[in-house]
């Protein structure tokens, strides 16, 4: 079964490194590793639409309070799991994305403002940490932007880190390709049974 220990081997593997056994290893190699891998799952997860790290959640409304009562807007609080919102609607609305707007508010926490009152729904890309669910192309992806990402550090090479980085585009745009050929439904909204899989 792969696992994050796996595709740091890839990486290393890539770049003429040896493997690891668990980021708590007491090597170089290690740590860097260690330091990166998170960072650069997550940056994959958050940054490109996957098809395998979608939520629909249900927003939660909040008081607007004085510094927003005068704003035709109404209140809610950013999902705590989202990384991304792809897409904010309504059951209301079937097929329409709604506007809206992300602040961080006072007390240093995101707020979503949206134009319509719920209850809404919002189409996120969430931090999917078991890479036994991802697909075998995200792994190859993961694995090739993380080789990019530590190949100056353990192989001090500029040669080797452009070669990563020319890997990692090619691994990045087979697995976007599959990845978005695989939903049968569109990325602009949630289909009713998912809605109701919320409630």
């Amino acid at each position: 079964m792969t696992s994050d220990i796996n595709i740091c081997n890839m990486a290393l593997g890539n770049i003429g490194a040896a493997p690891i056994v668990s980021f708590s290893d007491e090597s170089q190699t290690a740590r860097i590793c260690a330091s990166y891998y998170g960072h650069v799952r997550k940056y994959l997860l958050s940054a490109y639409p996957w098809s395998f790290n979608r939520r629909h959640v249900r927003l939660v409304p909040l008081p607007k309070g004085e510094e927003y009562e005068d704003e035709p807007v109404f209140l809610y609080a950013y999902p705590t799991e989202a990384l991304y919102i792809n897409c904010v609607y309504s059951k209301e609305f079937p097929g329409r994305k709604l506007r809206y707007d992300v602040r961080v508010c006072g007390e240093g926490k995101r707020r979503l403002f949206a134009d319509v009152q719920g209850p809404l729904f919002a189409d996120c890309r969430v931090d999917v940490d078991d890479v036994s669910v991802w697909p075998a192309v995200f792994c190859e992806t993961v694995s090739w932007a993380l080789s990019m990402r530590i190949a100056l550090a353990l192989a001090k090479d500029n040669g080797v880190a452009s070669n990563c980085n020319g890997m990692y585009l090619q691994a990045l745009g087979r697995a976007l390709c599959e990845c978005a050929n695989e939903p049968d439904m569109p990325m602009d909204g949630g289909s009713s049974w998912l809605e109701a899989r919320e409630i």
